[in-house]
């Protein structure tokens, strides 16, 4: 799957998909990157970013989908 994400730019990921027991439509899907790669540090990097807080007045970007 390929992403744009305006704080690291363009990401190839790979994707897993599971249904969730007991949640009739609802799916998990997690993202992943292969190590050692500009993908997997862009990861890295949107977790960080994502695990600080925002600058007071500054709205942080909404996920994309």
């Amino acid at each position: 799957m390929e992403e744009r994400r305006p704080e690291v730019g363009d990401l190839t990921l790979g994707h897993q998909s599971m249904e969730l027991e007991g949640t009739p439509g609802h799916r998990l899907v997690a993202y992943d990157a292969e190590p050692d790669t500009p993908d997997y540090d862009a990861l890295v990097l949107l977790d960080i970013l994502g695990s600080q807080p925002s600058p007071a007045g500054r709205a942080r970007p909404e996920p994309s989908s």
